[in-house]
């Protein structure tokens, strides 16, 4: 079977799969811009109508996409379960993680003053933008989207209470998953809801966590058993012993000190847990990084089992970078009058037989 062949009979695998997820009366219409996206150039909706050369009138497609002719939440099952087919774990590890769509319209939906965290040259602080909390699963060379959900402007649905949906949503999918996730979402209220229903967490926290050590028995003591021990210090944590490791990380060598020891977090409300401090050794300055720290559920783990783990998280990043700049989200809601006009050109090339490309719409 050649090339081409054997990615036509994977691609109409995964498709049938997917299927499973949709309703009866709109498969047909899914396949149509299925396929017209991953032929078109950037994804949009006109295009891939322009793509397919649609034989229904385009409000069908409009109707499917916007009046919820089925669940996303459904598709987003379906696309998990073909991902654990294609990659059989015994742990399926997950990101969790947000990201901003900058925008200049003030009406599209979720659009507020917002704050800009990554620190990235020529920017402001604040911006006008979008916030996405995204869910993705963590592939052999990369990462795979499984869902994503708009942070609203008003309300109380915050990143938190969206990633908590998210991943509550698919654990019946993939039990005791391992999540990775930054130090934003690294919250009790998110972390104590996902260690009840029994998902494995590592991710990043501050470097000035109230950590303490394990309090030492004392069973001639009257009184409820002691919670925390000593707490652990800059001072504390710098008489730890150290290892230094060459570890292939972030795709190329590195030398990493780490610090390792088993604590307890009071903000998780004295969950134990393995604190793992490390150092990225810069051979151009010839120093060390500052220190940073990491958490995981998982007190069992190896310091170096926890930062490769941790590692993967950043497979999200250039996933981000993909769905903005090649797969158009970063002009969501900006193309309205050019959506219109396309709209025309398609319905006056549709009596014409003369097909229309280009142009694009959210």
């Amino acid at each position: 079977m050649t090339f081409t062949a054997n990615v036509c009979a994977l691609l109409s695998e995964w498709i049938t799969f997917l299927l499973g997820a949709v309703p009866l009366r709109s498969r047909f219409t899914f396949v149509e811009l299925l396929c017209g996206c991953l032929m078109s150039q950037e994804g949009w909706v006109t295009q891939a109508i322009s793509v397919i050369g649609r034989e229904k009138h385009w409000t069908t497609y409009y109707k499917i996409l916007e009046r919820g002719s089925f669940k996303t939440q459904a598709l987003a099952s379906q696309l998990l379960r073909l991902v654990r087919g294609l990659f059989p774990f015994d742990v399926i590890m997950g990101i969790l993680d947000d990201t901003l769509l900058p925008c200049q319209s003030t009406t599209a939906p979720g659009v507020a003053i917002r704050h800009e965290h990554s620190r990235k040259v020529n920017r402001p602080r604040f911006i006008n933008a979008q916030c996405w909390v995204t869910f993705a699963a963590v592939v052999p060379r990369g990462v795979v989207p499984i869902r994503s959900r708009l942070v609203p402007r008003t309300g109380n649905t915050n990143k938190l209470f969206i990633g908590l949906a998210l991943v509550r949503a698919i654990l019946p999918i993939a039990p005791g998953m391992r999540l990775l996730i930054d130090s934003w979402f690294m919250r009790a209220r998110l972390v104590l809801p996902l260690l009840a229903r029994g998902v494995r967490i590592i991710g990043q926290a501050r470097r000035d966590t109230a950590l303490f050590l394990p309090p030492e028995p004392k069973p001639n003591r009257r009184g409820p058993k002691r919670r925390y021990g000593q707490k652990l210090r800059a001072d504390n944590v710098a008489t730890l012993p150290a290892t230094e490791h060459d570890l292939r990380l972030y795709g190329k060598d590195m030398r990493v000190r780490l610090r390792s020891v088993i604590a307890v977090a009071r903000f998780l409300k004295g969950t134990t847990i393995r604190a793992v401090w490390y150092e990225f050794f810069d051979a151009g300055k010839q120093s060390w990084s500052q220190p940073r720290l990491l958490l995981a559920t998982e007190t069992g783990l190896l310091p170096t089992r926890i930062l490769y783990f941790y590692s993967l998280r950043w497979g999200i990043e250039p996933l981000f970078d993909i769905l903005k700049r090649w797969w158009g989200a970063a002009n969501l809601w900006q193309h309205f009058l050019a959506c219109a006009v396309h709209l025309l050109l398609q319905e006056g090339a549709k009596q014409s037989g003369v097909r229309v490309n280009g142009g694009g719409s959210s």
